[in-house]
């Protein structure tokens, strides 16, 4: 009979290890949303939104000749209006693996993989430096 006790035990250490990620992944979210809030008198929030895009039909259709959906799903990283859950600006297009770490930011043709926190923190900082993240920040607090 195989015994399955080693494969449980690393099975659980596992998950504790991925749940220790996506806290921690919240915790920076949560930390850059309070700074937000205080920069923008509490008018904006950030978060990790799922987006549809609806694209137009020149973008259907790709550079290699595949037809692309006509709606893309993603999610996003967004400054919000605290008063307007649907009024938002797209930030970075945001990949959490399902494991926690690593996670893939995507803004200004650049795309970011950060396999930690410190990286995670540094990519949200330069992020957050681009005229395109003031401007959304601005128009959003009025």
């Amino acid at each position: 009979m195989t015994n399955f006790l080693e494969g449980l035990r690393a099975g659980l250490a596992a998950h504790n290890e991925v749940d220790a990620e996506k806290r921690e992944i919240a915790q920076i979210i949560s930390d850059l949303n309070q700074q937000v809030l205080m920069v923008s008198d509490g008018k904006v929030t950030a978060v990790v939104l799922e987006v549809t895009q609806t694209r137009s039909v020149a973008e259907m259709f790709g550079r290699d000749g595949k037809i692309l959906p006509a709606r893309r799903v993603f999610e996003a990283l967004c400054f919000k209006q605290a008063a307007e859950p649907y009024d938002y600006r797209i930030l970075a297009e945001w990949i959490e693996e399902d494991g926690g770490y690593p996670v893939t930011v995507s803004f200004d043709e650049r795309r970011i993989i950060c396999h930690d926190r410190p990286s995670l923190e540094q990519t949200i900082l330069q992020l957050v430096q681009t005229a395109t993240s003031g401007r959304a920040l601005a128009e959003l607090r009025g």
